[in-house]
């Protein structure tokens, strides 16, 4: 019978106490593996149930979709040597967006997260992108592709659909497949692109 008093060995060739510390060592691996595994497991679960919720607008989105236009117009569309045109500030008030909200003419659609809104597509008689916005905090996500599959599944695209675009949104919507129909112009000293998606 073996004894595995201080000092003595054990039947691998190691003594006891080194034998301890090897079990101890392995059961702290063995924990942080465990601990990893539950974080990653957590991680995706937020990241799961953080995903913006996409649904159809009512005249009750106006305010907030008003704002959304406007900052991240602000933010990403003008600078201070081209500041925002008073008339674009005004075409987007509330009360001009309930308006249009209003309308059958129009679909619109918006991301919603923590009962704020993330991002807004508007699109006219089907085959004319009004609006299409994503909060600066939230490009890069995904979440413009998500708005536009949602409208793509839900029938509110046609199979050709134009835009009127600020020039630094020209890549984005390039990535949806449209294309530029002329050169850049300007309305009322804002520049502009126009482009056309042809989906088959």
């Amino acid at each position: 019978m073996a004894h595995y008093g201080q000092g003595r060995y054990h039947p691998y060739g190691i003594t006891q106490s080194q034998f301890l510390n090897i079990q101890f060592v392995f059961r702290q691996m063995a924990g942080i593996f465990v601990t990893s595994v539950l974080l990653k497991r957590t991680t995706n679960n937020i990241k799961m149930t953080s995903l913006p919720k996409i649904r159809i607008a009512s005249t009750n989105d106006a305010t907030a979709i008003a704002e959304l236009i406007y900052s991240t117009s602000l933010a990403c569309c003008f600078t201070p040597e081209q500041p925002c045109p008073e008339w674009f500030k005004a075409s987007v008030a509330p009360t001009e967006i309930a308006k249009q909200l209003s309308s059958e003419q129009i679909a619109w659609l918006v991301a919603e997260e923590n009962q704020s809104l993330a991002g807004v597509l508007a699109v006219s008689d089907k085959s004319h992108v009004k609006y299409f916005f994503v909060r600066p905090t939230h490009q890069k996500t995904g979440l413009g592709k998500r708005l536009w599959q949602f409208a793509s599944s839900n029938e509110l695209l046609n199979k050709s659909v134009t835009v009127r675009l600020s020039l630094v949104a020209v890549p984005v919507y390039e990535r949806l497949g449209f294309k530029a129909t002329e050169p850049a112009k300007a309305f009322n000293g804002m520049p502009y692109q126009a482009m056309l998606a042809i989906y088959a």
